[in-house]
């Protein structure tokens, strides 16, 4: 029997791929309202896109850059998940615990530092390129339109979603 769970009762499972992708997408609606990095994270992985498809990289760039996010983004689901469970085994402080969240925090700003590097690799070449932004700033409006108005709803749906973080003493 697990700590948390009735005498008798088994482990949630889905019955089905569709529960599965419930279940995934629940974690990821949970991990939006409780975390505050996570929400960060999406915001800023939003503006290096944007900015990349604003100037005009190719689909191979966007894709380490996505790549670079995605792996941001799956550690810190699973950092959560890490402090979530250390949490529900060890309500009290022990100095193990918080050694082991501060390590699983440190694997995320690794991850978090290598995409910066991915995307700055990616991007300051493109944007210091002669005469790009300039070309991109004389053409259509509708780019600029579309990366605008995409930054301003996930900014408001990080802000609006912005005080159910969770705050626990190490």
């Amino acid at each position: 029997m697990s700590p948390g769970r009735p005498a008798g009762s088994r482990p949630r499972r889905a019955r089905s791929r569709l529960d599965s992708f419930r279940y995934a997408l629940r974690g990821l609606a949970n991990a939006w309202r409780s975390e505050p990095n996570f929400r960060i994270d999406v915001v800023a992985a939003y503006l290096a896109l944007a900015a990349g498809w604003w100037l005009g990289v190719g689909g191979t760039q966007l894709a380490a850059i996505a790549v670079a996010i995605a792996l941001v983004l799956a550690g810190e689901l699973f950092n959560t998940a890490l402090e979530e469970a250390i949490d529900l085994a060890m309500p009290r402080l022990h100095p193990k615990a918080g050694r082991a969240k501060d390590v699983s925090a440190g694997a995320v700003l690794v991850m978090a530092a290598g995409a910066l590097a991915v995307a700055l690799g990616v991007l300051l070449p493109a944007a210091l390129e002669p005469g790009r932004i300039a070309r991109r700033l004389a053409g259509s409006g509708w780019r600029e339109a579309v990366v605008l108005a995409g930054a301003l709803v996930l900014a408001a749906a990080a802000w609006a979603s912005g005080g159910g973080g969770r705050r626990e003493a190490r």
